[in-house]
C-alpha cells in the first residue's frame, strides 16, 4: 500500500512559477502556465437605445448625442484562462465623457478597474462641441494579474450623431414688454437659435393682429387708429429645417402696448411779453410731446415772423427761438402771433395752439443806480474811492468823463465808472467838478443819461490824545491796573483805538478808550496806544512799571 501511494506522489508535478496561480498538472491537462500578453476587447451593449454597430472588429460603434449609461462590458484574453485582468483609460479625445466601472478592484494596481468592467458614458457628448470628425476615440490599457503585469493597449471608436434640439428665441426676455404708437411704423426683429449647427429657421403666427405681418425674423406694421391705450397679445412659434426633415418647434407668448396719440404742449410758457423798440431781443419756446414724436415736431406762426422783420427757428427737438428788434414805429403797440404746435403724425396727428402777445415799449435811459451815495467831501490825505455803477437795457452804453483833476484817477469799464485818488495838502479848499455822461446807442432813438457832481477838499486833522501827560505808569502786582484815554477829532471822523504792543495780561476795550487788568509780576511793561481814522495815525508809548507794593 506504501508503494503504491509513494508511486501516485512522484507523477505528480508541482510547478510553481513567481505570481502565477500554482498549476498542478495531471496527465492529459495541456493549459499555459507562462505569462503572456493580454489582448483587450469589448462586449457593446445592445440595449443602449441608440448604439448601432458599424465594425466590431474595428470596435466600432455610433451612438446619438446627448446620451448616457453603460455603453459596453470589458473583456480580455491570452494564454492563461484563469488570469484576471484589470483596465485603465489611458486617454480619449473631445473631452472626459467616458469612465470605467469596475466590481472588484482589490488585485488591480491605483487608477485600475477589475472584476466585471463596465464602460459608462457618464457625461453627455454635443454634437456641436466635438471635433475631430465627431468621433471620440479611447485609449484602455488592459493589465493582468501576473508579477510580470503584462499589458496592451486597445482602442475604441465611437461616433457621435447629431439629433435636432428644439430651437428658442434668444430674446424671448423682451417679448412681454413692447411698446407701439398709434399711427407709427413698429417694427421688431426676432433672434430664433439651437444648438444644432448651421440650422435654419422660420418664423409664424397663427392669432397675431391684422397690422402686423411677417418677413424672414422681423414683424413689422402700423397701429391703427384708437380711442384709447390697447394691448396686443399673441404668439410667436419658431421652426428649426431639423435632421432630414424632422423638424421641432417653440412657441412663445408675445405682447405689444399701442398707445393712442396725444397732443403735444408747451411747457411753462409766459405768452405775454414785453420787448423795446429797437432792440435785439430773443424769446424761447419750449414743448414737448411723447418721445416718438420729439424728432416730428414743428411750429408755425401767423403771421409770419419776417413780416415784422424778425426770424424764426428751431433750436432743438423742443426748442424754437423768435429773435430780433422792433422798429420804433411799433411803439406802445401789441403785436400778435398765432402759434401752432404740431406732432405731424401720419395718423389721428394733433395740435395745440397759443397766441403770442409781445407789447412794445419805448426806449428807457440809462439809469445811475448808486449816484445818490456820491461822495462830495473828501480830506487832503485821505484815499478818494467809489464806484458809479449804470445799468441800462442795451448790450453797451458810451461813457463820457469830463474832470479837470491833477489827483483823481477815473477807470471806465462796460456798465461802470470808478473814481479814485488821494487829494494832497495843496488841494485843500478846492472844489472838483466831474460829468459822467451815458448813452445806449440805440439806433434811431438813442438815449442819454448825465450825472454831474463836484468834490471838495477840506483839511484833515489827526485825531488825538488828549490826556497823554496824565496816563497812570504804575501797577502793583494782584492789584488791577486801569487807565482810560482822552480822544478828539477836529474833523469829527470816526477812528479806531488799537494797542498793538501791551503785556499779556493787559485787556483792550477799545469802544471806551480803555485799557486794564492785573500785573502777574514786578518789571517794567511797554505799552503802545494808538488811533486811526483812516487817513493818519497818532501814536505814543510809554512803561507800566510794575512793584510789589
Amino acid at each position: 500500500m506504501i508503494d503504491k501511494f509513494f508511486f501516485f506522489f512522484l507523477t505528480l508535478v508541482i510547478t510553481f512559477h513567481g505570481c502565477e496561480k500554482t498549476v498542478i498538472s495531471y496527465p492529459g491537462n495541456n493549459q499555459s502556465t507562462t505569462p503572456s500578453t493580454p489582448k483587450g476587447t469589448i462586449e457593446w451593449e445592445t440595449d443602449f437605445e441608440s448604439l448601432e454597430i458599424v465594425d466590431a472588429d474595428e470596435k466600432r460603434v455610433r451612438i446619438d448625442e446627448e446620451s448616457t449609461g453603460t455603453i459596453g462590458n470589458l473583456n480580455a484574453i491570452d494564454d492563461n484562462p484563469d488570469d484576471d485582468f484589470c483596465f485603465k483609460i489611458k486617454s480619449q479625445t473631445n473631452g472626459n465623457h467616458f469612465s470605467l466601472v469596475g466590481t472588484n478592484n482589490e488585485y488591480c494596481d491605483e487608477g485600475y478597474s477589475g472584476g466585471d468592467v463596465k464602460l459608462e458614458l457618464s457625461t453627455k457628448p454635443s454634437f456641436e462641441d466635438l471635433s475631430s470628425g465627431k468621433t471620440i476615440e479611447v485609449d484602455i490599457e488592459v493589465m493582468d494579474d501576473s508579477y510580470l503585469k503584462n499589458n496592451s493597449t486597445f482602442k475604441l471608436f465611437i461616433g457621435v450623431e447629431n439629433i435636432n434640439e428644439q430651437p428658442y428665441f434668444n430674446n424671448v426676455n423682451q417679448f412681454s414688454n413692447r411698446v407701439a404708437h398709434e399711427g407709427i411704423e413698429f417694427t421688431y426683429i426676432f433672434q430664433p437659435d439651437d444648438e444644432d449647427d448651421d440650422d435654419t429657421f422660420t418664423i409664424r403666427s397663427e392669432n397675431k393682429p391684422t397690422w402686423l405681418n411677417i418677413s424672414g425674423f422681423e414683424i413689422n406694421g402700423v397701429p391703427p387708429p384708437m380711442d384709447s391705450d390697447l394691448d396686443f397679445s399673441f404668439s410667436i412659434t419658431v421652426t428649426d429645417a431639423g435632421n432630414d426633415g424632422s423638424s421641432l418647434s417653440a412657441t412663445e407668448a408675445f405682447n405689444i402696448s399701442v398707445f393712442n396719440n396725444q397732443p403735444p404742449f408747451f411747457t411753462n410758457q409766459n405768452f405775454n411779453i414785453v420787448w423795446e423798440e429797437e432792440l435785439n431781443s430773443t424769446y424761447t419756446i419750449s414743448v414737448n410731446d411723447q418721445n416718438v414724436d420729439l424728432d416730428s415736431l414743428s411750429i408755425e406762426l401767423s403771421p409770419d415772423a419776417a413780416d415784422y422783420g424778425l426770424e424764426f427757428y428751431k433750436v432743438s427737438t423742443t426748442t424754437w427761438e423768435l429773435t430780433g428788434a422792433l422798429a420804433n414805429s411799433y411803439v406802445d403797440q401789441v403785436i400778435s402771433f398765432d402759434v401752432t404746435l404740431a406732432d405731424n403724425r401720419n395718423l389721428s396727428p394733433e395740435t395745440d395752439d397759443e397766441t403770442l402777445q409781445i407789447t412794445v415799449d419805448p426806449n428807457d435811459a440809462p439809469i445811475f443806480t448808486n449816484a445818490s451815495e456820491l461822495p462830495e467831501l473828501i480830506h487832503h490825505g485821505c484815499e478818494y474811492d467809489f464806484t458809479l455803477y449804470i445799468t441800462d437795457d442795451d448790450p453797451s452804453v458810451t461813457i463820457d468823463i469830463e474832470e479837470n483833476s491833477d489827483w483823481l484817477n477815473v477807470i471806465t469799464n462796460f456798465n461802470s465808472v470808478r473814481f479814485n485818488g488821494i487829494p494832497q495838502e495843496s488841494d485843500i479848499g478846492s472844489s472838483e467838478s466831474i460829468s459822467v455822461t451815458v448813452s445806449d446807442n440805440r439806433p434811431n432813438v438813442t438815449l442819454t443819461e448825465i450825472q454831474s457832481f463836484s468834490v471838495t477838499i477840506d483839511r484833515n486833522f489827526p485825531p488825538e490824545f488828549t490826556n497823554q501827560d496824565n496816563v497812570d505808569t504804575t501797577g502793583i502786582v494782584g492789584l488791577e491796573y486801569s487807565n482810560t484815554f482822552g480822544v478828539e477829532d477836529d474833523n469829527g471822523d470816526n477812528f479806531n483805538f488799537t494797542v498793538p504792543v501791551k503785556p499779556s495780561w493787559l485787556e483792550v476795550f477799545s469802544d471806551l478808550y480803555k485799557i486794564s487788568g492785573i500785573p502777574t509780576e514786578e518789571g517794567s511793561f511797554p505799552v503802545t496806544v494808538q488811533l486811526d481814522d483812516g487817513c493818519e495815525v497818532t501814536s505814543f508809548q510809554y512803561d507800566i512799571v510794575v512793584t510789589q507794593e
